[in-house]
């Protein structure tokens, strides 16, 4: 996404171009100064690249007219936009007071906090964010009198002024509200703080604005978020859709009642309007904190007369709007009833079919419940698997992942209908859906089909443009990892199947001894199964929920140093020539720690959560900031690899310094065939190192392999290659005119001609040969080192049973998200549901870990 700053003031010649300030939504953000009135501005940049895409291009432009029609002092305010000499640019206002993340998140010394309320002139305290609350809602109802949803609400786009008041900013996602259509199309949004609604891909409303605000508002009240830290993006996910909140017991309770409404699963139960929520707010905070509660928070802000009048307790406020009733069974912890909340409850629930639609403050409030929200009848829909615009939506049905009991799972049976000649999926079983096309920069849908995998089993569902959006989230928290090519050494554990109490399998490695390392990204934890059979917790120690998962095992006794250490959501694990163990943490603060058979551990790279790090090159590894590491290699001479963002990192043991070796902050997909140090990489997921030194590195969102040589020139080596994209190198690839062959269709091919559906780990055999978890075609595929062709090595499209004691080639390996190979060439398969699979150098397959 770079942008030359050069031709950015040649097309606005009225105003002085200054740096760069930030990037998000669809653009580069440069700050600005009209010549003439000396206006300090920000300049919005759709990127080259993608100015001359239509429908990008109508969405930007969609964006400015919007915000031209808002006149809000909770709202930033457009000045211009201008189209010249190739680039679309909006000229905003200059917000400088910062985000509320950073507010939020930063204390005065300028240091990374947590656990705090919002920072600003009044300090930490619940009133500011009362306060702040009220001014994003009287935002949202201003666009939602103009049919407009925001769809995105999150700390990040929050801003504030010099002066400290607060503006909601960023409609680029915003989408004018359909009046005829019964469900929306190319959903968007951050999935920290999406509505259940926005998940299911169903109809949406003011009330998904409010569902995020109140989550943000619940993060600044009571400084944790309402689920427990750390979950993987489908975890989160199914959190929001079945998993009612944490208490909320830092705030009063009149005020955590109003923020448990606006939580609520269903969108009728919700707040009618955003307008209703100001006032309901405002009416509790004033209970709660006091009539003077609004000034003395010391937030600028400028309401309309009947919220102001709220705030100070005056009973004269325009009242609220019946409360509807939970539809979940689960009681919450907040009040439903009119007596708790000082509002009627009334239900008509005779209504049916599609009720939601736009509320705007003078409207009348939503009577009836949309019948189909929370699929109360328990069914869930068939699993999705994303294919190119235009073809059939379908994939494998969800019956249980191998090895589960058919009590852990609800969905029912189906069998999947016959593929077409060319092998790509076409329906989704008894219930299968077709969803229309998304759209929207980034609609390729790398990442999008695991989640519909993931969700397949769940309550409740997940919609086509959540699945296409949160793709890059969703890539960067779920994937397994290998680690170098093997040396010869001992078979891994190959017996009858092993329950190892696992929720997932995000990382899996096999050291030359023959134990096989598993990381639980939901559990914090890494365990080791021994080749006798043994399953041993190795480390991490998550501190208990508050709101414990059914049938929970009980805590085991930390009695070393790496099971006391909290592993937040422990990914990528490697093994190295003497047995040590690497595994990284995936989050935004994520590190490389190396864990000693023993239980020692120590951090080698990452400067955590804990201080500020660096981003750049050439540093002590462990100062380094390090955002959501995955892919962990080690080589002969215990250097470290490891991808992290959009580039690949080493670290130099005998120096401790970290430096690039392929990619750089730029995102992109060009370079290849020139030096690795002067490639793009997309989101490089995966590692591997061969024997002779080459590294392999998997792209996921660009869906392909590429190879450094040992003169470190880099290639594609799997993978058919998206457009080029960035500045540096020039790109070898030109796209042909027909879609590439998908999953098993390709077999027999160069490997560099076949489409990968979401690979999902990579790993070298003993011989060079390359393995790969092909997720969205539920197989695994092996490159042939000597020729670069491609095969299947396990998985069957059609195949129905898990296949124990058959040919890998026939048996169902659902959702792979990782392999690994011993050093007898035994290949190690990590399944979606905490399953690991074994495919024997006889070709048989069998399961060896299941959850339970």
């Amino acid at each position: 996404m770079a942008v030359d700053r050069a031709r950015v003031a040649a097309a606005l010649p009225d105003y002085d171009v200054g740096d760069e300030l930030g990037r998000g939504g669809f653009g580069v953000v440069f700050a600005g100064r009209h010549k003439l009135i000396q206006r300090d501005v920000a300049v919005k940049v759709l990127p080259e690249e993608d100015g001359g895409a239509e429908e990008v291009r109508e969405r930007f432009l969609v964006e400015a007219r919007l915000l031209a029609g808002f006149d809000h002092p909770h709202v930033v305010r457009v000045y211009d936009y201008v189209e010249r000499g190739g680039l679309c640019l909006l000229v905003m206002e200059k917000l400088t007071g910062g985000s509320l993340r950073q507010r939020f998140a930063t204390g005065p010394d300028g240091r990374w906090r947590r656990g705090t309320g919002p920072s600003g002139p009044g300090g930490s305290n619940q009133p500011a964010a009362c306060a702040i609350g009220l001014s994003a809602a009287t935002a949202l109802a201003a666009a939602h009198a103009r049919g407009v949803l925001h769809r995105d609400i999150k700390p990040d786009n929050l801003l504030f002024t010099d002066a400290g008041l607060p503006k909601v900013t960023d409609f680029g996602i915003a989408k004018i509200l359909e009046t005829t259509a019964t469900t929306t199309t190319g959903l968007v949004g951050t999935p920290r703080y999406m509505a259940p609604e926005q998940i299911s891909g169903d109809r949406l409303s003011p009330a998904t604005d409010l569902y995020a605000l109140g989550l943000v508002l619940y993060e600044l009240l009571a400084g944790r978020p309402p689920f427990e830290r750390h979950l993987s993006v489908p975890a989160m996910l199914h959190h929001h859709l079945n998993v009612p909140p944490a208490q909320l017991t830092e705030a009063p309770e009149p005020v955590a009642a109003v923020i448990g409404r606006a939580l609520e699963k269903s969108p009728p139960a919700r707040h009618s309007s955003a307008q209703e929520f100001a006032i309901d707010l405002a009416r509790a905070a004033a209970s709660a904190y006091g009539p003077g509660w609004l000034t003395a928070s010391r937030v600028p802000t400028s309401l309309p007369d009947a919220v102001t009048a709220a705030a100070r307790g005056d009973a004269a406020a325009t009242p609220r709007s019946p409360a509807q009733p939970r539809p979940a069974t689960t009681r919450p912890w907040w009040s439903t009833s009119g007596a708790a909340t000082g509002t009627d409850t009334d239900t008509d629930a005779g209504t049916g079919g599609d009720t939601t639609r736009l509320v705007t403050p003078d409207s009348p409030p939503v009577s009836a419940a949309d019948p189909a929200a929370g699929w109360p009848d328990g069914r869930v829909p068939a699993r999705v698997a994303w294919q190119p615009a235009g073809q059939p939506l379908g994939g494998p049905s969800p019956e249980p992942p191998d090895g589960r009991s058919s009590n852990s799972f609800t969905a029912p049976t189906r069998t999947p209908p016959p593929g077409p000649p060319d092998g790509r999926p076409t329906g989704g079983g008894e219930r299968g859906l077709e969803y229309p096309e998304a759209h929207g920069s980034g609609a390729r849908g790398s990442g999008a089909r695991r989640v519909a995998a993931l969700f397949g089993p769940r309550r409740n569902r997940i919609g086509a443009g959540v699945l296409v959006l949160v793709l890059v989230a969703v890539v960067l928290v779920t994937v397994s990892r290998g680690g170098s090519s093997p040396r010869p050494g001992r078979a891994g554990y190959s017996g009858p199947a092993i329950a190892g109490a696992l929720s997932s399998v995000n990382g899996i490695a096999v050291g030359t001894d023959g134990t096989i390392v598993v990381s639980d990204g939901s559990a914090g934890r890494v365990l080791t199964l021994s080749p006798t059979g043994t399953v041993e917790w190795l480390a991490g120690s998550r501190p208990p929920s508050p709101r414990p998962a059914a049938g929970a095992s009980a805590q085991p006794t930390a009695d070393t140093d790496a099971r006391r250490r909290v592993l937040a959501s422990p990914s990528s694990v490697a093994v190295d020539t003497t047995g040590a163990i690497y595994v990284a943490t995936s989050t935004s603060d994520g590190q490389i720690f190396r864990i000693t058979r023993d239980g020692g551990i120590s951090v080698v790279a990452g400067s955590g959560p804990e201080l500020d790090g660096f981003t750049g090159n050439n540093g002590a590894a462990t100062a380094a900031e390090l955002s959501q590491p995955h892919g962990i290699a080690v080589d002969d001479n215990g250097d470290i690899l490891f991808s992290e963002g959009s580039r690949v990192r080493k670290v130099t043991v005998a120096t401790g310094r970290i430096a690039a070796v392929a990619g750089s902050s730029t995102s992109g997909t060009s370079g290849d065939n020139g030096p690795a140090a002067d490639a793009l990489l997309s989101v490089p997921t995966d590692v591997v190192i061969a024997r002779d030194g080459s590294i392999y590195i998997l792209d996921g969102e660009a869906e392909t392999v590429r190879k450094i040589s040992l003169k470190g020139v880099i290639s594609r080596f799997a993978g058919t290659a998206p457009p080029a994209t960035g500045t540096a190198g020039t790109a070898s690839h030109t796209p042909t005119a027909s879609p590439p062959p998908v999953g098993s269709a390709g077999d027999g091919s160069p490997a560099t001609a076949v489409t990968l559906g979401d690979p999902d780990g990579i790993a070298l055999a003993p011989n060079g040969d390359l393995y790969i978890a092909d997720y969205a075609n539920n197989v695994i595929r092996l490159v042939d080192a000597a020729s670069g062709v491609i095969s299947t090595f396990a998985g069957s499209r059609t195949a129905t049973e898990p296949g124990d004691g058959g040919d890998a080639r026939e048996a169902r390996v659902y959702a792979p998200t990782g392999v690994a190979v011993d050093g007898t060439g035994a290949v190690y398969i990590a399944q979606y549901g905490g399953i690991v699979r074994r495919v024997g150098p006889d070709g048989l397959i069998s399961t060896i870990l299941k959850p339970s």
